[in-house]
């Protein structure tokens, strides 16, 4: 019996520490997404020397994703937003290690009064929805505002 109770305790610490290796590798999956869509972008901006709403042709391509959805089984609106500006950077739709779409906000130059907002770049996190404090954020640094 004592026998038993010591492999169960021990069973419970190797799956404890188990998934949190399994977080910490989703995480840094997120920070590698999060360089090579950047570059991407980098690379769109420099190509077509515009800013990425201008590429893209929206201020806010996560816009419909807000709406309290959860982001692993996103509406078609969703869906085609993020879709859309993942080809217009010569991308897939790209996902999170969670299965959500990563989302986009184009903020640079969208308002005349705050022209260097910066772009920004999101995970929805582990709990898969928009705006949650488990939100993995990356601030897109300026293309035309230094």
């Amino acid at each position: 019996m004592v026998v038993v109770a010591i492999i169960g305790l021990l069973a419970s610490i190797i799956l404890v520490s188990v998934g949190s290796a399994r977080d910490k590798a989703r995480r840094a999956k997120v920070s590698e997404d999060f360089f090579q869509i950047r570059n991407a972008i980098e690379m769109a901006r420099n190509a077509q020397d515009k800013v990425l709403l201008r590429i893209t042709g929206s201020g806010c391509s996560d816009c419909a994703c807000r709406d309290d959805v959860d982001l692993s089984n996103p509406d078609a609106a969703c869906i085609a937003s993020m879709t859309n500006f993942f080809n217009k950077i010569n991308l897939p739709l790209v996902k999170d290690p969670w299965g959500s779409p990563y989302l986009m906000d184009e903020n640079e130059s969208e308002t005349p009064l705050d022209p260097c907002r910066r772009d920004g770049l999101r995970s929805a996190g582990p709990d898969r929805f928009f705006g949650n404090s488990d939100d993995i954020y990356l601030a897109i640094p300026f293309y035309l505002c230094f």
